[in-house]
């Protein structure tokens, strides 16, 4: 056989042969990438987990953030503090405690960033003529993210009577109407804690609060941290009483202190959803406290005490309503400060009754508008 026939007749077995070849070289090359793509799916989704386990923003299963929302809230405070004195191994103290005044003020929320800012509401405050006046001013600045949460207070306070007065003397109110005042007594504290949060996608600082974000399911995280406390505490005369002068060492003869002091804390905190939008968190932060003091004495004397420890605990209740517009609730905030400055023991007690109702306004339209007119 002749022609292009025979010619096709006789390549036939190398081009099916070539074929074979092409179709097995096309699946092998097919196969390969097909194992490209799959390895590079899995390397991504591993990316993805990582980033998803190492992010700032909580798991939105367990929290609820409102990004650019301004959260505004009226505010109604309750302030207890007292300040007690004694000696070390002694019983007896003295305690000195303001005219708790009721304070109002506003409460403001943004993203990361928060601030409450409250003034005394002198028609509230009641027995002016048993307990003298006191004069309040408190406010709070909070900066916290899923992992860090930094909390700043700062109070002032002037004007102070003896609480216990009749622990000196029982027949005092037999002869007296009021307890004893001391108006001149002036006490500033700063507070700021600063703690790292172990448990960060389920659970945060705002949504324990509920106000930047709220919780949707119940949640618990363990804190590591420190804090730092000063306290500057100044009179007169001497914070202890000539009459009572019996009863304390010498040390104890103050007009004015500054005491410093800083240390490690840890807590744990947790919020329990007890229905879709009404929670309960509590929590405690207890800690260690390396502790500075300067002391000045009636007649002028100083003196500088470093090296001591004290102790600083801080306890917080939260019940509350939250949703997506409106949150409100009551808020039960505690720190006990304890001092050991040589044979005296000085505490300073701090808590607070809060309520508060807000609403969250959205700010997205502002923003939206703000870059249509840029671009």
């Amino acid at each position: 056989m002749t022609g292009p026939l025979a010619n096709i007749l006789y390549f036939y077995p190398m081009i099916r042969t070539m074929s074979r070849l092409m179709v097995f070289l096309l699946v092998f090359l097919s196969g390969l990438q097909s194992q490209r793509a799959y390895a590079q799916s899995v390397k991504q989704i591993k990316r993805t987990s990582f980033s998803r386990m190492h992010s700032q923003e909580p798991d939105s299963n367990y929290v609820k953030t409102y990004k650019n929302k301004l959260m505004i809230a009226l505010v109604g405070t309750r302030k207890f503090q007292h300040i007690t004195l004694s000696t070390l191994g002694s019983h007896d103290n003295l305690r000195y405690m303001p005219n708790n005044p009721s304070a109002f003020g506003a409460g403001f929320s943004y993203n990361w960033l928060s601030l409450d800012l409250t003034l005394k509401f002198p028609y509230l405050t009641r027995m002016y003529d048993k307990k003298g006046d006191t004069d309040i001013f408190r406010i709070r600045l909070g900066y916290n993210k899923p992992k860090i949460w930094l909390t700043t207070l700062m109070q002032m306070c002037r004007g102070f009577y003896i609480h216990n007065i009749q622990k000196f003397d029982p027949e005092w109110f037999q002869y007296n109407d009021a307890y004893p005042v001391r108006p001149d007594i002036l006490n500033f504290s700063w507070y700021t804690s600063l703690y790292y949060s172990f448990n960060n996608r389920n659970i945060t600082y705002q949504s324990s609060l509920g106000w930047e974000q709220r919780q949707k399911k119940s949640a618990g995280t363990f804190l590591l941290g420190g804090s730092v406390f000063a306290n500057y505490l100044s009179a007169d005369s001497s914070m202890v009483p000539e009459e009572f002068g019996e009863y304390f060492n010498e040390d104890m003869n103050l007009t004015e202190q500054f005491n410093l002091q800083y240390g490690i804390n840890c807590g744990y905190v947790h919020t329990f959803l007890l229905s879709k939008y009404l929670y309960l968190s509590l929590c405690i932060y207890p800690g260690i406290h390396y502790q500075t003091a300067h002391q000045i004495s009636p007649l002028g004397g100083k003196r500088d005490i470093s090296g001591d420890f004290g102790s600083v605990t801080e306890a917080r209740a939260v019940l509350g309503y939250n949703t997506d517009k409106y949150y409100g609730g009551v808020t039960f905030n505690e720190i006990g400060i304890l001092h050991f400055p040589e044979n005296t023991i000085l505490t300073n007690g701090y808590a607070f009754l809060k309520f508060f109702v807000g609403r969250r306004f959205n700010l997205e339209p502002l923003f939206k508008n703000r870059r249509h007119s840029n671009s």
